[in-house]
């Protein structure tokens, strides 16, 4: 089933994965309208970003629903309000939350119980580094660049997000220079690893020139982005921007262009590097999701809020991934 709150546009995408689908209307302002909408459903998988403002509703109507929930949130600030406000609920209703089953997320955490599972001995840090292309970023929605903006996507100088710090990326990437974010892994990974530090952090572009350029900048500038953060999420500039900046287009995407690195550091110096490589971040996104839904439907699913490291193993879900084609995987020391 597809749902939204325009017609014409769900059947356009029904039309185009060529499948006889039903199509529900609801509009996320319509508490009552959500759950008709979800009546009847064993899963709601929620794509309608920037979730920050609008996953709420969704969450709410899905529990209300009795539906077991989905999310492909990479966005701190909401999956870590998740955890806090919605578990007890959700076990009442003998229902499963996973936000941030994506890329973000899902994969990251995945990698990272991956890569301490090869070290000996306990494991100090876990730093996980999410690559892009930077045509992806011109792929957002201008919701979600607002929301990033406000939610202050590097971390401050006063929380260790000042300092660049290089990290080994799969091919075609290479070596090259990452910021600190608060990143979903930041809240999920500590539910199922005892590490001391887990890190998440970004690149652009790493193994070019202009990826040190990106980090340095960025680096330099963070006290002026904040500013600038708070004045793109205020009302008159919500509007603003909301116009300024296109919806994306859709697009085939021809080479690999995104990518993570992993580092696991144990206490006894050893240092094991893994890496994932796949063609892009939103390709990615179904084949993970489709993992996460199966997983439910196959049931007994565990109740109240999960992260995707509880919801499905770490190494079957690699696995399976890498035998169906959806990424690589490479691990060295």
């Amino acid at each position: 089933m597809l749902c939204g709150r325009e017609r014409e546009r769900l059947e356009r995408l029904a039309r185009m994965l060529r499948a006889d689908i039903e199509i529900r209307i609801a509009a996320l302002d319509d508490p009552a309208e959500l759950r008709r909408a979800f009546k009847g459903v064993h899963v709601v998988v929620n794509c309608a970003g920037p979730f920050e403002w609008l996953g709420d509703p969704v969450i709410e109507a899905a529990m209300a629903a009795g539906a077991h929930y989905l999310d492909v949130s990479g966005e701190y600030s909401f999956i870590r309000r998740v955890y806090e406000t919605f578990d007890g609920r959700a076990r009442a209703r003998g229902v499963t939350v996973c936000p941030g089953f994506a890329p973000k997320g899902a994969l990251g955490g995945w990698a990272g119980v991956l890569a301490t599972s090869v070290l000996d001995g306990s494991v100090d840090e876990i730093a996980i580094a999410y690559a892009h292309r930077f045509r992806e970023y011109l792929r957002a929605s201008s919701g979600s660049i607002l929301s990033w903006a406000g939610q202050g996507f590097f971390k401050p100088a006063s929380e260790g997000g000042a300092q660049p710090r290089r990290f080994h990326f799969p091919p075609p990437f290479g070596a090259g220079l990452a910021l600190a974010v608060p990143g979903p892994d930041d809240v999920s990974l500590p539910r199922v690893l005892q590490v001391p530090t887990i890190g998440s952090y970004i690149a652009v572009d790493p193994g070019t020139r202009s990826n040190e350029v990106w980090a340095y900048s960025h680096a330099a500038t963070l006290p002026l982005q904040t500013l600038f953060g708070r004045v793109l999420t205020s009302p008159v500039g919500r509007r603003q921007v909301q116009r300024w900046i296109p919806e994306p287009a859709v697009a085939p995407v021809e080479s690999t262009t995104f990518a993570i690195a992993v580092e696991a550091l144990s206490r006894q110096g050893q240092t094991v590097r893994l890496g994932l490589a796949t063609q892009d971040a939103y390709t990615v996104t179904a084949e993970v999701v489709d993992l996460g839904v199966e997983r439910l439907l196959a049931g007994p699913a565990p109740s109240g809020v999960v992260s995707p490291c509880e919801l499905y193993d770490a190494h079957r879900a690699l696995r399976r991934l890498e035998d169906a084609g959806a990424l690589r995987v490479l691990l060295g020391r």
